[in-house]
């Protein structure tokens, strides 16, 4: 089957934030170890070479963004890819084998989705170290319910939002994010009652989150 692919070629604003680009959490010029966008090892797949970065903001004391245009790429091979600018917003989303979505409708109407362990992605505090997701959707409504979302970045910073979203075939646009967080997120039903999401989040502190994550669904 053909890819499902969401594209926005819109230009974003580059984040002053940072400190004339460089890439560290202590001031030193080491890199933070997310700009290579390695993996937890649950996803096969990298972040571009221009992932994200941090610089030590000298009068907060705190760790602020510093997003180069083309902020990141993840991929799970075989799976999905996405991309997000460095307005933390998704400008392309890929999945590998869509799902035929009228096969689905009739197994059943009602599905429940939860995660499967499979995941790529990283973020100012460092790579994509847990993630939890989950929700209930009816395909002959496109409602959605019982959402959440919880992911551990560094192994130590931790987001938790509930979402609404809408279903449009074979894709689905999630926002209303609780909790101060902010973004894209998007998905796309997959074959074997599969479903992947591509993030693209801040927070009320400043961190950015991005990657992919894999989600297995039960007819209800």
């Amino acid at each position: 089957m053909p890819e499902s692919t969401v594209d926005d070629d819109t230009d974003s604003s580059r984040d002053d934030r940072g400190d004339s680009g460089n890439s560290n959490n202590n001031g030193n010029g080491n890199n933070n170890g997310n700009g290579n966008g390695n993996n937890n090892g649950n996803g096969n797949g990298n972040s571009g070479s221009t992932g994200t970065s941090s610089s030590r903001d000298a009068a907060a004391g705190t760790d602020a963004l510093n997003l180069a245009a083309g902020w990141g790429a993840w991929s799970i091979p075989g799976v999905a890819s996405v991309q997000a600018n460095s307005s933390v917003a998704i400008t392309e989303f890929s999945v590998n084998q869509p799902a035929d979505m009228d096969a689905m409708r009739s197994t059943s109407g009602r599905w429940s989705f939860a995660s499967v362990g499979q995941f790529s992605g990283s973020g100012t505090a460092g790579s994509l170290t847990g993630l939890s997701m989950g929700f209930d959707v009816n395909l002959n409504s496109g409602n959605i319910s019982n959402e959440s979302f919880n992911a551990t970045v560094g192994g130590s910073e931790n987001w938790a939002t509930s979402f609404s979203g809408t279903v449009s075939g074979a894709t689905v646009s999630m926002g209303g994010f609780s909790n101060g967080i902010n973004g894209t997120m998007v998905g796309g039903f997959t074959v074997n009652n599969g479903f992947v999401t591509g993030f693209a989040l801040t927070n009320g502190s400043g961190s950015a989150l991005g990657g992919l994550g894999v989600l297995q669904g039960t007819p209800q």
